[in-house]
């Protein structure tokens, strides 16, 4: 057993790009020596990888190109290797590594792309639970309204971005010539799953306000007081309504708590 373990701790090495060196476990022959001969697997897993990044950001492949792609593939293996049993996960820290990273932190808008996409992802893979329909309000009765909270879709995701990647994204994905890349103040996105197809729209600072203090579990109430900011008191009720009118179409929320 113990010479097993040796053996997969050296071979995961190998991998891991720590050494070349399977401690007598792989040989020379007459074609390749044993470092050689061992490249071939390390070369094979790490394009493996490529092609990873490669499906998981088409956005960002298109813009760096087969070359730079495959350059920051490489940079990103290297400094993020795969740790998890599921290549799922091997992608997770690609916003963070070009945000952080040179050359690449000099073009925020990569960053951006990079989280647009992985978020993507995200609300694709969620769980799938089933939406909340209009006659589940109407079960409230109107003095608990205050108080109620929601619960919302596993795909549900929020980013700020400065930059047009969304449209920049669309553009590649349709095959369409992409418009110029452009960065100006944030806008709010959100990113959800309905049904088998992601969805993504841009919000208003208010929605974006109250999507944010409802999934940190701020009750209706609380929702309102906070839409105060940006609409009058008198009209803040029927605001906060509309938008939980739209987020039940959205199939955004899958539950309420009274109380």
């Amino acid at each position: 057993m113990a010479a097993l373990q040796e053996l997969e701790h050296a071979f995961k090495d190998c991998m891991l790009g720590e050494t070349l060196d399977m401690r007598g476990q792989v040989v020379s022959n007459a074609k390749a020596s044993a470092e050689e001969r061992v490249h071939v697997y390390v070369e094979g897993y790490r394009l493996r990888l490529l092609e990873v990044l490669e499906d998981s950001f088409p956005g960002l492949h298109g813009l760096l190109g087969d070359e730079q792609f495959g350059q920051m593939g490489r940079a990103y293996i290297a400094a993020h290797p795969s740790t998890h049993p599921s290549v799922r996960w091997f992608c997770q820290h690609l916003p963070e590594f070009l945000n952080s990273t040179g050359p690449y932190d000099a073009h925020p808008h990569l960053a951006e792309m990079a989280a647009f996409e992985w978020a993507q992802g995200l609300a694709f893979d969620s769980a799938d639970v089933p939406p909340l329909d209009m006659q589940a309000l109407a079960t409230v009765p109107p003095e608990a309204w205050g108080e109620v909270k929601f619960q919302f879709h596993p795909s549900v995701q929020r980013l700020d971005l400065t930059s047009n990647m969304p449209k920049f994204w669309q553009a590649l994905t349709a095959e369409e010539e992409p418009p110029a890349i452009s960065s100006d103040e944030p806008v709010a996105w959100l990113v959800w799953r309905k049904e088998l197809d992601t969805h993504w729209r841009s919000l208003g600072e208010d929605e974006a306000a109250m999507l944010d203090m409802a999934q940190h579990g701020a009750s209706f109430g609380e929702l309102c007081e906070g839409l105060c900011q940006w609409h009058a008191p008198e009209g803040v009720a029927m605001q906060a309504a509309s938008y939980l009118k739209l987020w039940l179409s959205d199939g955004l929320i899958t539950g309420i708590e009274v109380g």
